[in-house]
């Protein structure tokens, strides 16, 4: 081989592995990606579900099957702080659910998630035997 076959067949080498190496680090980099969304989707479930819970063991709600501010908050309360989720409560005017929003950081792209959270819908109202 003479110097100049080489010096070729050297830069395309460097050319393709450079190729490659910017690929691979793209790959890493969305799949890196997916493991934190996949966290932070996973927090979100988390809290909704641990609110859900809390609410239909709670009782917050009063005879006519409304949710009781107070004691809601008060058994909202109980949860254990999430600094990575940004949370927004929302009562209905008639007193018949809560919207709970949640949100993560406002880094990227953020993902949101929102539920409404009725006393009927968790099992609250019964209805007095006569």
């Amino acid at each position: 081989m003479t110097i100049s076959e080489v010096t070729i067949s050297a830069l395309i080498f460097a050319i393709s592995a450079q190729t490659s190496l910017r690929g691979w680090s793209a790959s890493q980099a969305q799949a890196l990606n997916a493991v934190q969304r996949d966290h932070q989707l996973q927090a979100i479930e988390r809290r909704l579900l641990i609110s859900q819970r809390l609410l239909a063991v709670g009782m917050p709600v009063d005879r006519r099957c409304r949710f009781q501010r107070a004691a809601a908050l008060a058994v909202l309360a109980q949860r254990p702080v999430a600094p990575e989720l940004i949370e927004q409560l929302e009562w209905r005017p008639d007193g018949q659910g809560l919207w709970l929003s949640l949100q993560t950081g406002p880094e990227g792209d953020p993902l949101q998630r929102r539920r409404l959270f009725t006393p009927a819908g968790l099992g609250l109202c019964r209805q007095e035997v006569a």
